[in-house]
């Protein structure tokens, strides 16, 4: 299991969070569910060169994976002016579309369908402005007719199945009017339960929770019928945790943690009717204590207060009122 320490020790053997993810993903998760990858990568900011942050930056295809995976290197290219030098090949996720570049872009696709999925914002744009048909010319279409559709609604047992594989053919009978014509050979997939068939399926459960999940379509329907209270009368209601059962409960636990994965119900109850701490002042507090000297000392690893924020140490003084002590030489 990784802990603080621990990773603070790995990500030593890394120059940037790339090489890091790359060489020991578990100690990275850990580092960027914590919110240590800023911390533990600025300590080399001054390290960077022009070179360094171009081989950087030529692993990466976007400005959002640069900067997620490689932070030291994007913030440095940032400050020295030549973050879209190092970045001239990557795709601009934000391209703007005219009807130039959308033309350009549809006569690398032979049908609609392969357009829409290979190239879904030149598609939607081309869609949006009505230049759909103007654009696709070249591509092959095909023409349904009601006896083609037909025997294409003859290969599906299903309309789910049906409008999923042949959604030109299912559309066109749509529009036509004959889908329900066409379908009839079909299985219908929502059942129409009677109250008797509810009480039934809802008898397997204790509880409402457990009927939604565990047999979804019937407590739909109960719910859409107004049935939902008869068929359930047998069930436990949810129960309603008061202050002293929340005391009880919360005994039985050495740390928040535990109390957290054990009751989540009374732990819930707790910290929505604001007690949380009363009842957990028995506990063990298993979050490293932040001291002045330690919010100070990790304060003056970071330049940029927006890295630092991101931080146990600026939540520490956030508590302690001294963020503005510990932010004072950063930008």
């Amino acid at each position: 299991m990784w802990n603080e320490q621990s990773v603070a020790i790995e990500q030593k053997k890394y120059r940037c969070r790339s090489e890091f993810k790359k060489g020991n993903h578990g100690a990275y998760a850990y580092a960027l569910k914590n919110n240590l990858l800023d911390e533990y990568f600025d300590l080399v900011y001054n390290q960077w060169t022009y070179e360094k942050v171009r081989t950087i930056a030529e692993q990466f295809k976007s400005k959002a994976e640069f900067v997620a995976n490689a932070g030291g290197a994007y913030n440095y290219a940032t400050k020295h002016g030549f973050l879209d030098d190092v970045c001239n090949h990557m795709v601009d996720p934000r391209r703007k579309w005219n009807f130039e570049n959308t033309a350009k872009e549809a006569k690398n696709y032979k049908t609609r369908t392969t357009f829409k999925s290979g190239s879904s914002g030149a598609y939607n744009y081309a869609h949006k402005e009505g230049i759909l048909d103007q654009i696709c010319g070249h591509m092959t279409q095909r023409f349904w007719t009601n006896k083609k559709v037909t025997e294409e609604a003859k290969k599906y047992d299903t309309r789910s199945s049906f409008k999923s594989n042949s959604p030109g053919a299912f559309d066109f009978a749509r529009k036509m009017g004959i889908i329900d014509e066409i379908c009839s050979h079909m299985k219908v997939m929502r059942r129409n339960w009677t109250i008797e068939d509810l009480k039934a399926e809802a008898s397997k459960y204790e509880t409402k929770i457990a009927f939604k999940k565990g047999s979804v379509a019937a407590y739909g329907f109960a719910s859409r019928a107004g049935l939902l209270n008869a068929v359930t009368k047998h069930m436990v209601p949810r129960f309603k945790w008061n202050l002293n059962g929340i005391k009880k409960e919360a005994k039985k636990y050495k740390t928040r943690t535990e109390f957290e994965r054990g009751s989540s119900g009374a732990y819930g109850a707790a910290r929505n009717l604001g007690v949380l701490d009363a009842v957990c002042s028995h506990m063990v507090c298993s979050r490293a204590e932040w001291t002045p000297e330690k919010i100070l000392q990790s304060a003056r690893r970071f330049k940029i207060l927006k890295n630092f924020k991101k931080t146990k140490a600026f939540q520490a003084a956030l508590r302690r009122g001294m963020v503005a002590q510990a932010t004072s030489h950063m930008r």
